[in-house]
């Protein structure tokens, strides 16, 4: 294994598994038990499935990949992939397409068993990595996954940086319009000019702005560093 760093920039939509059956699949929520007034049991029982039919898409089972966009800054790569064309030929998946291609060109970087604790030479980097690796790997372990990931990849994988919480801690009361205006560079007109965000307002919505945007963060806050 090299002992040079690997760093993949990770961009990412998500989608539901099943929009038209969203209903069957969100859990039965009971409201406390001490709450008595009719009304107040059927808002708390809403709201609880409301908040989880809106966020359904950013989890496993419930939601998938739409789009995942990855850029391996030392080899100077690029893989992008769309749910809207994976009647390719290779019939995978999103997710089963982005893992085979973090895999293919990174052979050695996830061997070894659940008690190995050597980290992998490969760092992600992006918005709520986390999240990325947990629902790829959940998806590329189904029963009919055409792409097997190793365990190391996606399970208790402390090799992800996210951008978010590096630069917006959650304890602080920010928001994304504040982090970014002094953010932005003023060094030069050709810098200000380059930073052009007017159409970003979160990420997850276009992995081609949220790429970008992560790359230039990660070299502010230093994550690109040797």
């Amino acid at each position: 294994m090299s002992n040079k760093t690997t760093r993949i920039i990770v961009s990412f939509t998500t989608t539901l598994v099943d929009p038209d059956n969203i209903a069957s699949m969100t859990p039965e929520f009971k409201a406390p038990s001490n709450y008595k007034d009719a009304d107040k049991i059927a808002k708390y029982i809403k709201e609880r499935k409301d908040s989880f039919e809106a966020d359904a898409a950013n989890q496993p089972y419930t939601g998938t990949f739409d789009e995942i966009m990855l850029v391996d800054l030392q080899k100077q790569i690029i893989g992008k992939w769309s749910s809207k064309d994976r009647d390719a030929e290779d019939g995978l998946t999103v997710a089963e397409a982005a893992a085979s291609w973090i895999l293919r060109n990174n052979p050695d970087a996830f061997a070894g068993d659940i008690l190995d604790t050597t980290h992998s030479n490969v760092v992600f980097i992006g918005f709520d990595t986390r999240l990325f690796l947990k629902m790829l790997g959940l998806d590329c372990t189904l029963p009919d996954s055409k792409v097997k990931v190793p365990l190391r990849l996606w399970y208790n994988n402390p090799n992800h940086r996210d951008i978010t919480e590096a630069v917006m801690p959650s304890e602080f009361a920010l928001s994304w319009p504040i982090v970014l205006k002094l953010r932005k560079p003023w060094s030069t007109e050709d810098a200000a000019k380059k930073w052009d965000i007017c159409n970003w307002t979160k990420p997850h919505i276009n992995v081609q702005h949220d790429s970008w945007l992560i790359t230039e963060l990660a070299a502010q806050l230093g994550f690109l560093n040797d």
